[in-house]
């Protein structure tokens, strides 16, 4: 079976953080190959690899720049790369105007709402007493993992996807989440605090997508209710539908 296409932002080729190397091992396992594009990558050679892929997937890091957002920093705020927010959103606004399947994990899914003219709550202690974890980026990541259970609201494509109304245990390694909603985008899951944990487009046609937690970790995650996996999986269906549109753009 020919591999699907996706395009994939990273700060670096060369050097992929842990985040990333999770996230390709689950793009993987649903036939997806990610074409990764830096911000070291030529454009000519970023506009060739877009145009040879059939959606877009962004998955964790460090913090998104306020600014990209038009707020001050927060003083909790780090590891940000402000080339690389810049990259995403680029690209997330390229897929988006090209009608391409978008799915965002953690960072991926403030990313996608900031693209789309959102915000972000900066620093969650501030404003929630509920356990979130923290973004981080080494690899022992597993002893910083916190958990809890998302409400997803009825009649979403989160709702189809996750056959459920509550997912009782999913990893969390973040301490921002989604604020003001992006323009076109509805949120679908909650924490039982009230935090944003999935945000979807609101045309039932396109699939755009974000999850605060992350999906692509662990497959125990989320107990023996729902495979986390499965988003993924309705990610490559997605793909699947564009991919030979793709293939002619890049003929």
């Amino acid at each position: 079976m020919e591999k699907l296409r996706v395009l994939y932002p990273v700060q670096s080729e060369e050097r992929l953080t842990i985040d990333e190397r999770s996230s390709i091992i689950a793009l993987r396992s649903v036939n997806i190959e990610p074409v990764p594009v830096s911000l070291n990558t030529p454009e000519g050679i970023r506009n060739s690899r877009r145009r040879t892929t059939a959606g877009l997937y962004i998955g964790g890091g460090g913090d998104i720049s306020p600014r990209m957002y038009h707020h001050p920093q927060h003083s909790k705020v780090s590891g940000v790369v402000a080339s690389l927010d810049a990259l995403q959103v680029k690209e997330l606004k390229f897929a988006a105007a090209a009608g391409l399947p978008i799915l965002g994990i953690c960072r991926g899914g403030q990313a996608l709402n900031v693209a789309f003219g959102g915000d972000l709550i900066q620093h969650l202690p501030d404003t929630v007493d509920e356990p979130h974890g923290v973004s981080i980026q080494v690899e022992d990541s597993q002893s910083k993992r916190a958990y809890h259970g998302v409400h997803i609201q009825p009649a979403t494509r989160a709702r189809e996807i996750f056959e459920t109304g509550w997912i009782p245990n999913v990893i969390s390694l973040h301490h921002q989440a989604v604020g003001k909603l992006g323009n076109g985008l509805v949120a679908s899951g909650w924490s039982s605090h009230g935090v944003v944990e999935v945000i979807e487009s609101e045309d039932p046609e396109i699939f755009q997508m974000g999850l605060q937690f992350h999906a692509e970790l662990d497959e125990r995650a989320m107990g023996q209710i729902v495979n986390p996996r499965v988003i993924f999986m309705r990610f490559a269906e997605a793909v699947n539908k564009i991919a030979p549109i793709g293939k002619r753009r890049a003929a």
